[in-house]
């Protein structure tokens, strides 16, 4: 192997940290001047955007307190009485609750500063109580002062509105540079007024002047370079006040223009026009923030924007400052790193050498060796790693042998299923042999039963003896059945299914165990839905699940007696019908349960059962596309519930 200059690790190092402190001089300095540029621009331009929205939010908190306050105006007693004088033409009482209207009208306006009017006009049109601010005084104007406003447009607007409704009508849809606020009328509120009777009886209304928005524009300027200014939804200025001493820091919109149209580009008016709060930028040299201030609650129809625009040339003002601090702080990040450098390359080629004979001594087999390095770094963290692999190799050793064993294990355990499978499947020969077996002489049976029954037609019969026939032949064909379910179980080959009702075949069931229930002093209760639909399926195999579920429940309860309740129900959502069977007999442990069903599994002594019953009767019940449900406390009895599919709805 070749050495030269960069052969040393230490020289590497060296050259790497002088490397990476060259890197955060010439990328973290251009990121930072642009990560500067975008930091300033963005606080900047959120707070003003904040500032812009919260007072647009004051001013539309403004405007719905307004339409409070003519809403309690317009519920005034003295309105209220003033209206049923005129009802009934009182005269009297009319110049009564008149007089006090006016002296409420006149005591609102010297509470309210910034109303300029408050009236109210009949259903014709007519004024009849205006109280007025001049801007010196507040008067009420005498009747020869009065007028008829019918064909007004602000009447007209009234006219229009709904019971509980406020309409804002503006005044001015341009204010000069510079105008007092204070006093010139800006909007008009305006509210309908029904009678008693539900009629209309006029409208009142008040003017508010400019004095809140002028105070909220003025105090949001605060000390900023900015040019704050109010516009209507058409964008013709409302408020334009150059800030003292500043009125060079902004450029001014172009003189003369009475329109944000007229004095900005298009795109920059349609989008403070827009309905909606943001920040836009213009061609030239400045930033808007603007939010409008809405005249009804629900955000729609005219309105105010406020606007601030703001100088880019202030937003950047300190990227030349951040630019000399960066620099400075990457020379600084040069020299550390390389004095970083120098001492770290020594710290780390030492034990660099012990690791180096440590790997090679455990490449040689020497696996109980151990390296010993207290460096305080990553190469301690290498030499405790390598220590730990050692220690593993060897536990994974001592362990093999254990998982070998497991496995030997778990390989048996599978040859005893595959076994039992196979026996399964004898068995399942064996019950198609037995079945075919039982079949033929049951067929010989029935056919015998029938031949009889026809040969003595009509010869008179005992009833008896005909009931007995019947009887055989009945169980002879449920014993045919039988057979052919264990023939089904094991071939899986379909029966002949039709609709069959639950309740008959459970009654035939019943009487059929019914001595054998006596016996043992068990009393059967019924509680069985009146309107149950029919199942599909078989009836001699519904049959011996009845029968298999009923005789398990006894020998659960034994000789000492007990009961057996049977309950069937219809459940419409699902659409099956559930059949239950509970006794009273010990139970089922928890830890049996999952094996009821298994084949050969039985509680029973030996001798009184042969664990194919529920075997059978589940294969039945899902031949049947059913299921079987088991509940057991253990000592508090057991619940087998038969869940099968309804063939129709409930009646």
């Amino acid at each position: 192997m070749k050495s030269h200059i960069f052969s040393s690790i230490r020289a590497k190092l060296i050259v790497y940290f002088f490397m990476m402190g060259m890197i955060p001089f010439i990328y973290i300095g251009y990121e930072g001047v642009i990560s500067a540029r975008g930091s300033l621009k963005h606080n900047i331009l959120q707070e003003i955007f904040l500032d812009v929205y919260s007072r647009g939010k004051d001013m539309e908190n403004y405007l719905y307190n307004a339409k409070t306050d003519l809403l309690y105006l317009r519920g005034l007693p003295a309105l209220g009485y003033f209206l049923e004088a005129a009802a009934m033409e009182d005269k009297p009482s009319m110049i009564y609750w008149q007089t006090l209207l006016e002296k409420e009208f006149f005591n609102f306006l010297n509470q309210k500063r910034d109303f300029s009017r408050i009236a109210y006009l009949d259903e014709n049109g007519g004024e009849t109580v205006v109280a007025i601010f001049d801007g010196n005084r507040k008067i009420i104007l005498p009747k020869s002062k009065l007028e008829n406003q019918r064909e007004n447009g602000y009447f007209q607007a009234g006219l229009s509105l709904n019971a509980g409704e406020v309409a804002v009508v503006p005044l001015r849809n341009f204010v000069e540079d510079n105008s007092e606020l204070y006093h010139v009328p800006l909007l008009r509120f305006i509210a309908k007024i029904n009678g008693m009777d539900g009629k209309f009886k006029g409208i009142i209304y008040f003017d508010i002047t400019g004095r809140h928005f002028h105070d909220t524009m003025s105090m949001a300027s605060g000390n900023r370079p900015l040019r704050p200014f109010l516009v209507d939804s058409d964008g013709n200025f409302i408020f334009r006040e150059p800030l003292p001493g500043k009125s060079d820091a902004v450029p001014p919109a172009r003189p003369s223009k009475v329109s944000i149209k007229e004095a900005y580009s298009a795109v920059v008016a349609s989008q403070i026009l827009s309905g909606r709060p943001g920040i836009i930028e213009d061609q030239e040299a400045l930033f808007f923030a603007y939010a409008p201030v809405f005249f009804d609650l629900d955000h729609k129809g005219p309105g105010y924007v406020v606007v601030y625009p703001y100088p880019k040339s202030q937003v950047f003002a300190g990227v030349g400052l951040f630019q000399k601090f960066f620099m400075a702080a990457g020379i600084a990040v040069v020299l550390a790193t390389l004095l970083i450098g120098v001492w770290v390359s020594g710290k780390l080629t030492r034990p660099l050498f012990r690791l180096k004979e440590g790997v090679q001594r455990f490449g040689k087999g020497e696996l109980e060796h151990r390296l010993d390095i207290k460096s305080g770094d990553e190469i301690e963290a290498v030499a405790v790693e390598f220590n730990r692999m050692a220690g593993s190799l060897k536990e994974y050793r001592d362990s093999l042998e254990r998982k070998i064993e497991e496995r030997t294990r778990e390989i048996k355990k599978i040859e005893k299923q595959l076994l039992h499978s196979e026996k399964m499947g004898a068995l399942g020969v064996l019950a198609s042999g037995v079945a075919h077996e039982i079949n033929n002489p049951m067929g010989i049976i029935i056919n015998r039963i029938e031949c009889i029954k026809m040969e003595n037609a009509g010869k008179g019969l005992p009833e008896q003896v005909e009931k007995d026939l019947d009887t055989i032949r009945h169980h002879a064909v449920r014993v045919s059945n039988i057979a052919g379910n264990l023939l089904t179980l094991s071939r899986k080959t379909p029966q002949g299914f039709s609709g069959q009702d639950m309740h008959e075949i459970l009654e035939r069931i019943l009487l059929l165990t019914e001595r054998h229930l006596a016996k043992q002093n068990i009393k059967v209760e019924r509680e069985l839905s009146p309107a149950l639909p029919k199942v599909r399926g078989s009836a001699g195999g519904l049959e011996q699940v009845f029968l298999n579920l009923i005789r398990n429940s006894s020998d659960a309860i034994g000789e000492n007696g007990g009961t057996i309740s049977i309950r069937s129900g219809y459940d419409p959502v699902k659409g099956n019908i559930r059949i239950s069977f509970a006794d009273t007999g010990p139970g089922i442990p928890e830890e049996l349960k999952k094996n009821i069903f298994d084949p050969f599994f039985t509680t029973k002594e030996a001798g009184k059962g042969s664990g194919l019953g529920l075997y059978i009767s589940y294969g039945i019940i899902q031949e049947h596309e059913g299921n079987i449900e088991v509940e057991s406390n253990n000592g508090r009895g057991a619940v087998f519930t038969v869940v099968l599919p309804a063939l129709d709805s409930a009646p």
